[in-house]
């Protein structure tokens, strides 16, 4: 077996560390100076990301008492990965009714920290109130059973990405 002396393995790694760096510093030489970095993704003016681990909701922005009272009412179907997301000023008991909305929902109620506090199912053109169990700051409704499905429960805290406004 041969043997490795123990200053010529030093000198190659070193030899090999310096390589890789020259290396990564050419590479670097050919981006001119003072170019803008490529623009971050965000969801379209109006709308956010709810991003719960590999699922995302591309939620419309409810801000509005309007855009609130409207809601998803009159709406005949919704895909699994879209969504309305209520933002409120504040933190507080919030209710919500399906009058007039056609769509089976789920309603999850958010704190400031968009942590889960409650989720609801709510069945359509129902005048049943959904009281939040505790105070929220923002409620995302989605298709009925969109939670179970992803094992989504209180307590998770879903990374939210608001577009440009």
């Amino acid at each position: 077996m041969a043997s490795i002396h123990p200053g010529r393995c030093l000198l190659t790694v070193t030899t090999l560390v310096a390589l890789a760096v020259a290396g990564c510093a050419e590479a670097d030489a050919d981006i001119p100076s003072g170019t803008p970095s490529p623009p971050t993704p965000s969801p379209p003016a109006g709308h956010a990301w709810v991003i719960f681990g590999p699922d995302t909701v591309t939620a419309e922005l409810a801000e509005t008492p309007g855009t609130q009272s409207q809601g998803l009412k009159g709406r005949e179907a919704l895909s699994a990965d879209t969504g309305m997301l209520f933002v409120f000023q504040d933190e507080s008991i919030r209710w919500f009714w399906m009058q007039d909305t056609l769509i089976p929902l789920d309603i999850a109620f958010l704190d400031r920290t968009f942590t889960i506090v409650d989720i609801q199912q709510m069945e359509p053109l129902s005048e049943h109130t959904h009281e939040s169990a505790r105070p929220a700051m923002f409620a995302l409704e989605v298709v009925q059973g969109y939670h179970e499905a992803r094992g989504i429960r209180v307590g998770d805290r879903p990374r939210v990405v608001f577009g440009r406004r």
